[in-house]
């Protein structure tokens, strides 16, 4: 019999953030109802046990379980079919994390610690539906959903532990707040919110705490209940935007809604008016700039939006919520790498059993009036207590990450031959 070390499935994340990726990277990859195909196609080709996608405007994120580490060229050539972004400059944006290091980079993801806004409460949610997209598309796994789970309970925790939850940090929030600055006072300013989804929604109701005017228009106005604002069609954007102060755009649309174009147009009819102040939420980009140095036309997108410094206070509770999500991370890690050791304390138990049994037999024969429930109840009592603690040293060799010497405990009480266990023959 050989005991070998199990140390189960691989993970592997592919990560095309904002760290590395400029926004007309991120505004190709696969998003909302052209992830599901996307995370299948890949689950299919690489191929991967199972794989969750978590898209938004500043990451496009891939989380792989497969038998083995995924080789990076591979993924990156599958990322190029799959968006049609060219190798090269693909190349360049794509990094890839193996192991514990996906544990650790998902749950500071979740706790928004690697956004643009450090922070920012909006991640979490896209977390949680991910996994949850992933589970409908039945790309998930167990080790994947396990994963996910925790990772938002940890960012919860982390989040409440540090005082982020008081904080609110949110790019609605940000969007707002820069407003307020360019147009200060901001109540009283007539604001054009393009969007029907959650994120148009904060905006709202930032717009309104700010006590400005907002405007929302919508693709479908009829489907649109209980907003509290006016709501338009999107054929009435022109007009709109004329009477506007800012516009703040937050949808899904595929390609731009504000042309150049109409940008110069609108900007031409303010005449002695302050410049319209737009930002655009979106990724794909909602709004195609205007040339630089257009007048009566401020264009911001994410990259400019999410540049300010962090105060000391805010600074210090993402430095304890980073030491949270680190101990949560460590913590699943070697939970996980518990879990592994399960068939080498299989086959220590096994072994053991077959031992009790065969000296539950030669008793039997020697000393037939020997009551045999009393000879079973002892010597399975005798087996548990002796491989109590060998057993608890693999379990705590594996979570350490140390699956050799987990392994080499379990070959020696599986009575493995002295000879192999002295050449370090452990398979692994």
């Amino acid at each position: 019999m050989t005991v070998e070390a199990d140390r189960g499935p691989a993970l592997t994340a592919v990560l095309v953030t904002h760290r590395r990726a400029p926004l007309a990277v991120l505004e190709r990859m696969p998003r909302g109802a052209a992830l599901p195909a996307a995370l299948a196609e890949l689950v299919r080709e690489l191929p991967a046990a199972g794989a969750v996608g978590v898209s938004t405007c500043n990451r496009f994120e891939l989380y792989l379980e497969a038998g083995a580490e995924l080789d990076r060229a591979a993924l990156c050539d599958r990322l190029h079919r799959l968006t049609g972004v060219p190798a090269r400059q693909l190349s360049g944006c794509v990094e890839v994390l193996h192991g514990d290091r996906v544990v650790q980079h998902l749950f500071g993801v979740a706790g928004g610690l690697d956004s643009r806004l450090v922070g920012e409460e909006e991640i979490l949610g896209q977390v949680r539906a991910a996994a949850r997209e992933a589970d409908a598309a039945g790309t998930a796994t167990p080790r994947l959903r396990a994963l996910f789970q925790w990772a938002v309970r940890s960012a919860r925790h982390a989040r409440r532990s540090a005082g982020l939850s008081e904080e609110r940090v949110s790019l609605a929030g940000a969007a707002v707040e820069e407003l307020d600055r360019r147009l200060h006072p901001l109540a009283g300013r007539t604001v054009v919110v393009l969007g029907a989804g959650h994120m148009a929604g904060r905006v709202l109701a930032a717009l309104r705490a700010a006590e400005a005017r907002p405007i929302l228009l919508v693709r479908r106005p009829e489907a649109v209940v209980r907003s509290g604002v006016p709501v338009l069609g999107m054929d009435e954007l022109p007009r709109a935007i004329d009477g506007a102060d800012a516009v703040l755009c937050a949808t899904s649309a595929p390609r731009p809604l504000l042309s150049a174009d109409l940008l110069r147009r609108t900007a031409a009819r303010r005449g002695y008016r302050p410049p319209l102040v737009v930002i655009d939420l979106a990724v794909p980009r909602n709004v195609e700039a205007p040339p630089s140095g257009t007048a009566g036309i401020c264009v911001l997108d994410l990259d400019a939006l999410c540049g300010n410094e962090a105060g000391p206070g805010f600074e210090a509770s993402a430095r304890r919520a980073l030491e949270v999500v680190t101990a949560e991370a460590a913590a699943f890690a070697a939970r996980s790498r518990q879990a592994g050791a399960g068939p080498l304390i299989e086959q220590v138990l096994r072994h053991g059993e077959a031992i009790r049994r065969a000296e539950l037999a030669r008793v039997a024969r020697l000393a037939p009036a020997i009551d045999p429930r009393v000879l079973d109840e002892l010597t399975a009592r005798v087996v548990q207590k002796v491989l109590h603690a060998p057993i608890a040293a693999i379990r705590q060799h594996a979570g350490a990450g140390d699956t050799d010497l987990a392994a080499l405990i379990a070959r020696t009480l599986a009575g493995e031959p002295a000879d192999d266990l002295a050449q370090g023959s452990v398979q692994v």
